[in-house]
């Protein structure tokens, strides 16, 4: 294997290689520290796996002499070209039979231990049933809008992922920890919905894994809004093709409850409110409570939210702000994390909060757009 490369180019490799790479004492020791690197012609390709997730990146590259492959140790070689200046350009070869990578550049020569292509480890019997597209942008809000609320509860396989729901007619997230719910509704906050999904068949619906939705979205983070996503499903895996990215994951067995039947309906007390009003009102509290899994109490009545929050050294906080409120008189607690990650998750301007009583679950909406998120209460 023999090229040439800029510094930034292996750069950019490692980052997105970062991302699905982790450190996992089981199987394979390469797991964590190394990736797959392989050169053909005119293409560099890169593949990293945490054994449920696997990341390929081809770049198109002019400049292969000759093409192989090798497993390498990425965190170490990024190390290295991150203390070089930049536009530094990279001579990389393995010159057989020893059994190291060379890198030379105009600041030094390295010469690093590499694996066997063979092996690196790789996910197995991935079949896929149906394949459509969508868009990126769209990808991302169903994603980010719901996956704060995701669990980590062995027990409860379900909580611990976001479920996702393609049809034509409809496209949702959804993320439930058992204490709060949230829902996301793609086509009902974009106006044409061709423009979103194209060439699905048959309604999808599968169940992304927690360390999948992340790694996932910090990659569709990185891609321009209008790009369109080819999805790939099957009975235990899912892939996505972002631009020169396959994203591959394993998909969670378990079966996601009907949440429908989880939104409550016919709440009388509704409050409508400024986001950040309240959110800057929250963080207040919440920088006194230090602890943000602690409760906060609010006290809702006509015009007026008063919020109050006591921490163990028994500081205070209490405030009172502006409303539109209609109903009775009522006291809830919250998890104030909870609050304040379902009001970093609006887009809009004003939320409202529809309740029964200060024993049931409240209904928390984004005024603007599609959205629910259904929270628990605490006890008083």
């Amino acid at each position: 294997m023999i090229f040439f490369v800029k510094k930034e180019f292996f750069l950019r490799f490692f980052k997105l290689a970062a991302f699905v790479a982790v450190d996992k004492k089981i199987g394979a020791s390469i797991l964590g520290s190394h990736v797959l690197l392989s050169a053909t012609k005119q293409k560099l390709s890169l593949v990293a796996t945490d054994l449920d997730i696997e990341l390929i990146v081809e770049e198109p590259l002019t400049s292969i002499e000759q093409p192989g492959a090798a497993v390498i140790p990425f965190r170490k070689i990024n190390e290295i070209c991150k203390a070089m200046t930049d536009d530094v350009e990279l001579h990389v070869f393995i010159a057989p039979p020893s059994s190291k990578i060379h890198i030379e550049s105009s600041q030094g020569f390295f010469s690093i231990n590499y694996l066997d292509a063979q092996e690196f480890p790789v996910l197995s019997d991935k079949v896929f049933y149906t394949s459509f597209s969508v868009s990126a942008k769209v990808l991302q809000d169903l994603v980010s809008k719901t996956a704060f609320a995701m669990g980590d509860d062995d027990s409860r396989q379900f909580l611990n992922g976001v479920f996702l729901c393609f049809s034509n007619n409809e496209i949702v997230s959804v993320a439930t920890d058992g204490h709060r719910l949230v829902v996301w509704e793609a086509i009902k906050n974009n106006k044409v919905s061709e423009k979103i999904i194209r060439d699905l068949a048959t309604e999808v619906k599968f169940l992304l894994p927690r360390k999948s939705a992340l790694d996932l979205l910090k990659i569709l983070n990185e891609a321009p809004a209008e790009t369109m996503v080819q999805m790939s499903v099957g009975e235990n895996h899912v892939r996505l093709i972002i631009n020169n990215i396959t994203f591959t994951s394993k998909l969670l067995s378990a079966n996601f409850p009907s949440y429908q039947k989880l939104i409550p309906v016919k709440l009388q007390n509704v409050l409508v409110t400024n986001k950040e009003t309240l959110k800057a009102c929250l963080l207040r509290a919440a920088a006194l409570l230090g602890d943000r899994s602690q409760g906060i109490r609010l006290v809702f009545s006509k015009d007026t939210l008063q919020m109050t929050a006591r921490n163990e050294n028994d500081d205070l906080v209490q405030e009172n702000i502006s409303v539109q409120y209609f109903g009775v008189p009522l006291e809830i607690c919250f998890n104030i994390k909870y609050l304040l990650e379902f009001l970093s998750s609006v887009d809009g301007d004003e939320v409202s909060i529809r309740m029964e009583n200060a024993k049931s679950g409240v209904l928390m909406q984004d005024v603007a757009l599609k959205s629910s998120y259904v929270l628990m209460p605490m006890q008083l």
